[in-house]
């Protein structure tokens, strides 16, 4: 009887908060003029604030904020929130099983499975799809809501010499005098030539983008990394980060950027990201045949114009610009 009492106290409240609401927009209006980015996933659960300890211990999320008992938000480490809400009559209950789950990018399935094991948590279907290069491992929170992980795996050509030439690539390359210069809100990193940079994009992208929805900096286009300039040809001196109007707000490591304007050779590389590394040594080539001088003191950078969660890997594009004088 006190359960049915809380749901409907729970429902009260959301009515009331609907009802003051202002109308709706029209429908001539943009969804992407109000809203700023999608960073956030809800599951619904029983009791947020008995949950919300499982979702720190064993995901090693934190917690970001509490409304009472009907609502926490956790973040993962890499910037993506989760929205553990008390379930309501008339919405899904919790361990409701249906097409949406939430993912969790892992690196190595291995340990992070070993992790589930050791922490009493069981997993539900494992499975390799060697087709898709990626492998799942599918798992329930305490209250049943289907979360799962992802590991993207490598292909046999992301192994190739970085910068080979002879790679065919469907790349268009064109002069323009009139670049923008563009601020971003980024990380920069310095690594080894070895490293995956993918999986550091992969972390270093959704915590900008996190950090500007919940700074008032929605991002304003295409994630972008800048190449900063250096002799040592054994390291990645990059910036990674989201475009925004103005910067109003950094932190310990998310730092605000600039990018080159001006004149600059502009490459437009449509495939998958693992063939830049051949876009680069063409265009540069492209440069020294045409006696075109690269720009001192101007770092080159690549903007990620499509999203590969909604396209094929073929139908990526990324544009590169390099500044020339």
């Amino acid at each position: 009887m006190s359960n049915n009492n809380n749901i409907n106290e729970n429902n009260k409240r959301l009515k009331e908060d609907s009802d003051n609401n202002e109308s709706p927009p029209s429908k001539k209006s943009k969804l992407s003029n109000f809203v700023s980015t999608g960073n956030l996933a809800n599951v619904m659960v029983y009791n947020p604030v008995e949950i919300k300890n499982w979702y720190v211990d064993i995901l090693d999320c934190e917690v970001v904020s509490e409304i009472g008992d009907l609502y926490v938000t956790v973040q993962t480490q890499n910037g993506f929130q989760i929205g553990l809400c008390k379930w309501c009559e008339g919405s899904s209950k919790p361990g409701s099983k249906g097409p949406y789950s939430v993912c969790f990018i892992v690196n190595d399935m291995d340990e992070a499975c070993n992790h589930l094991k050791a922490n009493n948590v069981k997993i539900d279907v494992r499975v390799k799809n060697d087709q898709a290069k990626m492998e799942l491992a599918f798992f329930q929170d305490p209250d049943g809501n289907v979360l799962y992980f992802s590991k993207i795996l490598k292909e046999d050509n992301d192994n190739a010499c970085p910068g080979n030439q002879d790679v065919e690539l469907d790349l268009t390359m064109e002069i323009k005098d009139d670049i923008q210069e563009i601020t971003i809100l980024g990380i920069r990193e310095v690594m080894p030539r070895n490293s995956d940079i993918g999986k550091w994009f992969g972390q270093t992208l959704p915590a900008c983008f996190a950090f500007g929805a919940q700074n008032d900096m929605p991002s304003v286009g295409s994630p972008l990394a800048i190449y900063h300039c250096n002799d040592n040809d054994t390291i990645f001196d990059v910036a990674a980060g989201v475009p925004v109007a103005s910067v109003k707000k950094t932190s310990d490591k998310i730092k605000e950027f600039k990018t080159c304007s001006g004149k600059c050779l502009v490459g437009i590389h449509k495939g998958p990201y693992h063939l830049l590394k051949s876009v680069w040594p063409k265009m540069f080539a492209y440069l020294k045949e045409n006696n075109i001088k690269f720009r001192d003191g101007s770092d080159p950078y690549e903007t990620y114009v499509n999203d590969p969660q909604e396209v094929q890997e073929s139908e990526l594009l990324t544009h590169v610009f390099i500044p020339i004088e």
